[in-house]
């Protein structure tokens, strides 16, 4: 790896955000291809190893795996039990992995040298364990501080050839050693070096009589199940002749040139889960909404658009013309608004439901009703919330969407966009003749005569289910229905049905404005982000990534914290659905934040101009937040003059969360995303879904490149047949291990031991890995932002906390590239990247949560 810009040069495209900047490029090829007779195994991916080598459980859970180290992959072997020969009491029983390479592959039958390096695990008690075992000739053997050679001869009798101490090798450090065995001359020679400093020879011996041939098949990292060597084992090599020093010193140099180059951690970047839709948001753009076409002319909404730099205009309410064409002959992508109680004027002031003929929500008792937050709000008409299901609500909504799309806009926002699904979750409704309608079809396509018979349903035919409720549950009311609800046994799939009504709404909406627009796209928006979490413990509109374009968001007061950001930012990635991110600025400071956070991870930001802030105590909407340019503009202008900073990268991440949508994995996902961004681990949500009569996202091996290790976020058993098949065959691949606890997960990460893609720095800054495909896919750059901010600014003791190497010896492989930043670097990169530049690293980049 190596760091992009000089003091007084300019810093490159590749340095995201206007951080300190760190470009590397990654190789992904194997150490080269082996000359004929040469046995050589890197343990790489895109390496002939995977055709040389078989992996062998000794006993379950301790199999061998393929992990990162200085070169790229190598053959781990920590989760062994115990190292060589110490058994419980003695016993010699099965314990570890191996690699096994077929006899014949092994170039040993003469004259020949074997290489290899090494790092035992710290702390292994290790009494000959076997790191090399030709079976029936040959043996290289590690015990505590001592490097063994062993070889049998002709009668079978096994020779040791005087151990070598190690010397003042270090406890968890790479360690070579090479062995020359010379049948002509009779003699073993037994060198050994590390990863610095020299090497030497620390034995020779003669050869006894007769050296029995290698026949049998080559055994890495143990002997017979009983002598498992647990550590990390790398570029094998069995080489014909016995190679003089020279030649062995020439393979130490060259090894240690390549080592921490490699960059094995970030060995690919994932398939992305694109939406379906043909609506793409690009990552420079800048959102700003108003709440009415009115707003736009009495708050001088225009020239925020300007001082912004806004590309797109969200979510305003109003159908006149002239604000349109304004917008738009500005440049701006112009988005209109309708909600889920869109002709609720015309539905007039009784709540009697029976009477109305604007397709309103009913109550269990037929009641029309609003959302809770708006019941007391001040406002001409009562805000009755509309049905999906009803021909007389879905005629109004579609007609004013038509009406919408002719007067120009590009794209449509729906706030309280859920409407029935919304409402069936919070146990209001809809009991509608349409949905009673549309839910008894639902059932039979989902229940047979069994279970009708379970739940007392004697026939479908003319199954009504608020009478059902009357008489099998004793319901008589909507509050005793909203009191019981969840517990009630149909309630699952009367919530299955609402959603996939919903669904079935937006699909038909695509229809329409597909067929009044036929040449240009008009983009649909909900009101949501995946902050949100839903009644029945799932992510709020996970159900809809498919029938929608992408979210645009409110937020609440009390998201104010790192994870409120990173962790729906992840998710919406997962999920394929780009998303605005907003926030209720509390502290001005964490909303800036926010605003770096959702940026650099992929997602947007909206500008923080007339944002809703809840209600007051009278239950009235408290006073809009018009945000002070001072706070704001610099961040915007950043994007605006830097877009070569956000376009082309995606996340490059070792670690995934894997979860179930439709199995309600909020909280367990929420917590492993914050325990991950502590730790500064890079990391990224892999979701699927198979819900029935709703999403369906389906898993594939290519979601899984690059990913070291998965925590199950919800049971492996909860999978669908063909995503456990794939969760089966990237296990069986051995380059990825499966947690079923955040707990196990942890352990792992802080114990330091597995090489992990992360970023040292100061507590509360959080940094996040994007990657760029260099040319012909096999490597890509990497490059690295700092994410935090207090406004408060960077302290140079902040800076300089920034270090090479990393947390235990397995962090070095990316870490080894991160410079250290001190008074004199902080003042470069003030110099070379510009005053906006400075700005944002010195209020955003390194400042602290």
């Amino acid at each position: 790896m190596h760091r992009a810009g000089k003091p007084g040069t300019k810093w490159p495209e590749a340095v995201v955000w206007g951080f300190w900047g760190l470009l590397a490029a990654v190789g992904l090829s194997p150490v080269g291809a082996a000359s004929p007779g040469v046995l050589q195994l890197d343990f790489e991916a895109a390496g002939p190893a995977s055709a040389r080598i078989r992996l062998v459980d000794c006993r379950p859970g301790e199999g061998p795996y393929f992990s990162p180290g200085p070169w790229g992959d190598c053959l781990d072997l920590r989760q062994a039990s115990r190292a060589g020969g110490l058994a419980p009491e003695g016993v010699e029983e099965a314990a570890g992995g191996v690699g096994i390479v077929p006899g014949e592959r092994v170039p040993d039958s003469g004259d020949f040298t074997v290489a290899c390096w090494f790092r035992r695990a710290p702390l292994s008690p290790d009494v000959n364990a076997r790191i090399l075992n030709r079976v029936g000739s040959w043996e290289v053997t590690d015990s505590r501080a001592r490097l063994g050679f062993y070889v049998t001869g002709d009668k079978g009798k096994k020779v040791a050839l005087r151990f070598g101490t190690s010397g003042a090798w270090s406890e968890g450090d790479w360690r070579f050693f090479a062995v020359t065995v010379s049948r002509r001359t009779g003699k073993v020679v037994l060198f050994r070096a590390s990863l610095r400093g020299s090497h030497s020879i620390i034995a020779d011996a003669t050869l006894p009589d007769g050296l029995r041939p290698g026949r049998g098949d080559l055994e890495i990292g143990n002997l017979a199940g009983i002598r498992p060597f647990r550590g990390l084992i790398d570029n094998v090599r069995i080489v014909p002749g016995a190679l003089p020093a020279g030649r062995i010193e020439a393979m130490i140099v060259a090894d240690r040139k390549r080592a921490f180059r490699s960059g094995s951690v970030l060995r690919g970047l994932p398939e992305a889960n694109r939406p379906l839709a043909r609506f793409r948001i690009p990552a420079t753009a800048i959102f700003l909404r108003a709440l009415s076409q009115s707003r736009l002319e009495k708050l001088d909404g225009y020239k925020a658009l300007s001082t912004y730099h806004a590309t797109h205009l969200l979510w305003v309410y109003g159908a006149e013309t002239a604000p349109v064409r304004r917008v738009r002959d500005m440049g701006i992508f112009y988005e209109a608004a309708l909600n889920g109680m869109t002709g609720a004027e015309v539905a007039g002031a009784d709540p009697d439901a029976a009477s109305d003929r604007s397709g309103r929500q009913w109550n269990f008792d037929g009641r029309k009703f609003m959302l809770p937050h708006m019941r007391a709000w001040k406002v001409k008409h009562p805000l009755w919330v509309g049905c999906e299901n009803s021909p007389d609500f879905r005629s109004l909504f579609f007609a004013r969407a038509t009406g919408l799309v002719r007067l120009g806009v590009d794209a449509i926002h729906v706030d309280d966009w859920e409407m029935s699904a919304g409402m069936a979750r919070r146990g209001l409704g809809c009991f509608c003749p349409h949905c009673m309608q549309g839910f008894r079809a639902f059932l039979a396509t989902r229940l047979g005569t069994r279970k009708r018979r379970e739940f007392g349903i004697p026939s479908l035919a003319t199954f009504d289910y608020r009478k059902y409720l009357e008489t099998h549950d004793d319901i008589h009311d909507a509050a005793m229905y909203r009191q019981r609800f969840r517990s009630l046994a149909l309630t699952p799939l009367f919530l299955a049905f609402h959603r996939a009504s919903v669904r079935q709404f937006y699909r038909e909406l695509r229809r329409r404005l597909d067929a009044v627009s036929p040449q240009k796209y008009i983009a649909v928006s909900v009101n949501n982000q995946f902050r949100r979490k839903g009644a029945e413990g799932r992510f709020g509109g996970w159900y809809a990534v498919d029938v929608v374009d992408f979210f645009a968001g409110e937020a609440w007061r009390g998201m104010q914290r790192p994870v409120d950001y990173i962790m729906p930012c992840k998710v919406a990635a997962a999920f394929g659905i780009p998303q605005v991110m907003m926030s209720k600025p509390g502290p001005v400071a964490a909303s800036q934040a926010a605003l770096a956070t959702s940026y650099a991870l992929g997602q947007w930001f909206r500008v923080p101009w007339d944002v809703y802030m809840d209600n007051g105590p009278d239950g009235q909407p408290a006073p809009r937040y018009f945000g002070a340019e001072s706070d704001w503009k610099p961040f915007y202008d950043f994007i605006s003059e830097h877009p070569g900073l956000f376009r082309g990268y995606r996340i490059a991440a070792d670690t995934a969360i894997l979860f179930r949508a439709d199995s309600a994995p909020y909280g367990p996902v929420f917590e492993a995303c914050r325990q991950l961004a502590a730790r500064q681990v890079q990391f990224r949500c892999i979701v699927a879904a198979d819900a029935a009569g709703a999403l369906r996202r389906e898993l594939n091996e290519g979601r899984f490149r690059g990913i070291r290790r998965v925590l199950l976020a919800t049971p492996e058993s909860s999978f669908s047949t063909s995503d456990a098949a794939v969760i089966d065959r990237v296990r069986t691949a051995r380059r990825t291990r499966f947690y079923t606890s955040l707990t196990a997960l942890l352990q792992v990460l802080d114990a330091g031991e597995t090489a992990t893609l992360r970023v040292e720095g100061p507590p509360g800054i959080f940094a996040f890995v994007r990657g760029r495909r260099a040319a012909g896919g096999r490597s890509f750059t990497w490059s690295t932002g700092t994410i935090g901010g207090t406004g408060h600014g960077a302290r140079s003791s902040d800076i300089s906390a920034f270090r090479s190497g990393g947390r235990g010896s397995g962090s070095r492989t990316v870490n080894s590239a991160i410079p250290s930043l001190g008074r004199r670097r902080w003042s470069s990169i003030r110099r070379n990247m510009g005053p906006a530049c400075a700005w944002w690293f010195r209020n955003c980049g390194l400042g602290v949560y």
